[in-house]
């Protein structure tokens, strides 16, 4: 049996390689959401502590997801939107992750059928801080812990940029 540190580093490796080549196949995917994706796929159901005991080398994982998406559809991104400044307002915590904070602008991921509708859909992403947004109403959640809101004014701009700039897209009934 190999230390799960192990695994988590190899792990650490592997998965942006295999987001990589689910990106060119039209599939965006979060490090977490990738990880619910593959216990479910193996048979953990929400579990993900089982995968350090699982060797995943990038080709496997894209397998796996993929293989899983036929069952539980996963997300095709429609477009993502560009802000130049914080859409988040004060008091919600921000993540701290090793990787590059970008504090000018934030990137919201909108996905055309997202594998999970919670908690509207369909509803906005910021990879960068692990939130996701209610395009209805402009709560913020992380792990489907309510953790904000946004700004009405930032709110409504955030929708009418997401109707200007993304084809197809019906927006929850505005709820603020």
């Amino acid at each position: 049996m190999r230390d799960p540190s192990d695994w988590i580093r190899q792990f650490c490796i592997d998965l942006p390689i295999a987001q990589a080549e689910l990106r060119k196949r039209g599939i965006e995917i979060s490090d977490a959401q990738a990880q619910e994706n593959l216990a479910e796929a193996l048979g953990f159901g929400n579990d993900t502590t089982r995968l350090m005991y699982m060797p995943l080398p990038p080709d496997e994982i894209v397998r796996l997801i993929e293989s899983h998406g036929k069952e539980r559809p996963l997300a095709v991104k429609m477009g993502e939107l560009e802000f130049a400044y914080s859409l988040i307002p004060e008091g919600v915590p921000r993540l701290l992750t090793e990787k590059e904070v970008k504090f000018k602008g934030e990137i919201w991921v909108i996905h055309k059928n997202d594998a999970d509708p919670f908690p509207s859909s369909p509803h906005a992403h910021n990879y960068q801080e692990n939130l996701v947004i209610h395009l209805g109403d402009g709560r913020l959640f992380r792990k489907r812990e309510e953790v904000g809101r946004l700004g009405k004014k930032r709110f409504i701009e955030l929708r009418t940029r997401i109707l200007e700039e993304l084809e197809d897209v019906e927006l929850p009934a505005l709820a603020v």
